[in-house]
């Protein structure tokens, strides 16, 4: 009944347009961003409106699935084919280039000089690694088992850090959302389906979305206590939720992997992230196809807001 009414609203919705011709909020002057694109792998900075800063990642494939600011400014990026720092001129500082056959789709930094990945690979296990970006060493400190031997892709996803030291991850192709502490030791867990990315909230809570097109804050037995589901919203079109963050304000920001209009009409076209309410309204929502033209999103991140503690560690990591 539920993929019925689901469908129907989808369906209405596309007849009329995939978004209203006026959006909530004021556009892309909203607030000042970051963004990763599939468009030409590319991940752009706009402030007041405009796009003061953007860059390419070859070898991305249009999946810069997880970007970090450092406090000198420098980026560090997930691309799928491996693990890259660059820095404001474009500079590569650091890369990692991930194996044949083992994807990457998040990383996180720990202090000045090391970087904690997971990497997906075709081996039975995904493994956790973490990398001294000044002597060039890329430790494993664990492996973790996986749903889908020959499915590297969709093996897992976002991870973060936490205030407590450990590690919550996006276990895709189990349908769970786990929290391992330095050893590998699952500590915490709890059913998710097709979980894209995860946030520790100050609350002790859990903020999920998932590729099922749904956001979920989970109290720690596992509980929902919040959705955002597609019938909160039937004026648009929402395809393939990526990263949800909830913001200080209270509300949470969405990005959308939404594909670009297909003519060059595009004042009914998909929206590319949304801001939601706690009572589930949309209070802002970007479309920006052209003049800038952004593309379809995968992360988005207020650039007031910081995305994880700037003194974020894993366990005993320094």
């Amino acid at each position: 009944m539920r993929n019925t009414v689901l469908l129907t609203l989808t369906t209405l919705a596309l007849a009329l347009g995939q978004a209203p011709a006026s959006l909530p909020g004021d556009g892309i002057r909203h607030h000042d961003f970051l963004f990763t694109s599939q468009l030409d792998d590319a991940l752009f900075l706009v402030r007041n409106g405009s796009v003061v800063w953007s860059d390419r990642v070859p070898g991305a494939h249009g999946h810069v699935q997880d970007a970090v600011i450092l406090p000198n400014g420098n980026f560090v990026l997930a691309y799928m084919g491996g693990v890259k720092e660059i820095a404001p001129d474009k500079q590569v500082i650091w890369n990692y280039p991930a194996p044949p056959k083992c994807e990457v789709h998040t990383a996180k930094p720990i202090g000045p000089d090391k970087i904690l990945f997971v990497q997906n690979c075709e081996k039975g296990t995904a493994d956790v690694l973490l990398a001294s970006k000044s002597t060039g060493k890329v430790e494993r400190l664990f492996e973790i088992p996986v749903g889908k031997v020959d499915g590297m892709h969709l093996q897992t996803r976002r991870a973060v850090l936490t205030d407590a030291g450990t590690l919550l991850l996006a276990r895709t192709d189990l349908n769970k959302v786990s929290e391992l502490d330095r050893s590998g030791k699952e500590v915490w867990s709890a059913a998710v389906a097709r979980p894209w990315s995860v946030q520790r909230l100050r609350n002790g809570n859990t903020l999920v979305a998932s590729f099922d097109m749904f956001v979920r804050e989970l109290d720690p037995h596992g509980k929902t206590v919040w959705e955002f589901t597609p019938k909160d919203a039937p004026d648009y079109v929402l395809p393939k939720w990526c990263v949800a963050t909830r913001l200080k304000n209270g509300n949470t920001l969405l990005a959308i992997n939404a594909p670009a209009p297909a003519n060059a009409d595009d004042s009914r076209a998909p929206v590319q992230a949304v801001e939601i309410s706690p009572d589930k309204r949309i209070v802002w929502a970007l479309r920006s196809w052209k003049q800038p033209a952004l593309g379809p999103g995968w992360v988005i991140q207020y650039l007031d807001e910081a995305a994880e503690p700037a003194n974020a560690h894993f366990g005993d990591i320094r």
